[in-house]
């Protein structure tokens, strides 16, 4: 049995609040909250990661054949934004920018 389930959000692009219905299917039968919560668990990861692997590193972009390939380099676009991350840069684009003009601190290794 397949249940489907409405999710309303409220937008405010530009001052101009909109409405946004979406549309879930589940074979399970939740609370609404807990719905809701797997809901926005979806979307922090689409945020997170997929849509900055997409934005910043412009992986949908990418020609590789290889399957392998394509996994590899998206396993190291996880790595660099684990380390920008890992450095407390929220934004992705914001640690490219400071490693750009902070580079030698990488390079700089302890004697």
């Amino acid at each position: 049995m397949w249940l489907s389930y409405r999710y309303e959000i409220l937008l405010c692009p530009s001052n101009q609040p909109t409405v946004e219905t979406l549309y879930y299917i589940s074979s399970k039968v939740l609370p609404s909250k807990k719905i809701a919560a797997k809901i926005r668990g979806h979307w922090l990861i689409e945020n997170q990661v997929h849509w900055v692997k997409d934005v910043i590193f412009n992986e949908d972009k990418l020609k590789i054949r290889e399957l392998q390939a394509a996994r590899n380099l998206s396993l190291l676009y996880t790595i660099i934004m684990n380390v920008y991350r890992s450095f407390g840069f929220d934004s992705i684009k914001q640690g490219i920018y400071w490693l750009g003009n902070n580079w030698e601190i990488f390079l700089a290794f302890p004697t």
